[in-house]
């Protein structure tokens, strides 16, 4: 049986990125509010709830990714510049901040690990990992070296291994 637990305007629901995710017990999605924009949302019993507004303007912040690693919320969110920054929750508004303004994607839970593609003007994109601290979110390898971007792509678990596609500088391959 299905039970419709929120509304959903016509014409915003979320259509890719990771909208959902569960977390503790809890539903979280990104979900459309008039004069907020796209948030944060969770469920924790029957009654949805904001988690905490991490761009206090009209357009919201446009989360996406969401990934649970080691029951903490990992996921992007847009700023005013529209670069999707790394954030993570505890489902608490204290516990819920901004990790590196990277312009992050394609977040993964392997063993225990974030990992995710980043773009920077100096490396362009390559793969990160993060432990959920500013200086434990770290470029794990500058595949294609300097600006030039690998762009990884298909990141994927096999095993507690992550493997994914990217360009070493002659060809796309895969790698591990």
């Amino acid at each position: 049986m299905s039970t419709r637990v929120l509304h959903s305007p016509a014409g915003r629901v979320p259509a890719s990125g990771n909208p959902f995710a569960a977390l503790r017990s809890c539903a979280w999605w990104r979900r459309w509010a008039v004069a907020l924009g796209w948030l944060v949302a969770v469920t924790a019993q029957a009654q949805p709830q904001l988690v905490k507004d991490l761009r206090p303007d009209a357009d919201g912040s446009a989360p996406g990714n969401l990934t649970d690693v080691n029951g903490l919320l990992y996921f992007t969110a847009s700023n005013a510049t529209n670069r999707n920054q790394l954030w993570r929750s505890d489902g608490t508004p204290e516990g819920t901040g901004l990790i590196k303004d990277l312009d992050a994607s394609q977040l993964i839970n392997v063993g225990g690990i974030l990992y995710f593609t980043a773009s920077t003007p100096a490396n362009g994109q390559e793969l990160w990992k993060s432990d959920g601290t500013p200086g434990g979110t770290v470029l794990v390898k500058d595949i294609r070296p300097g600006s030039a971007s690998a762009s990884p792509q298909y990141l994927t678990d096999v095993n507690g291994v992550l493997y994914f596609v990217a360009n070493g500088g002659v060809r796309r391959g895969l790698w591990k």
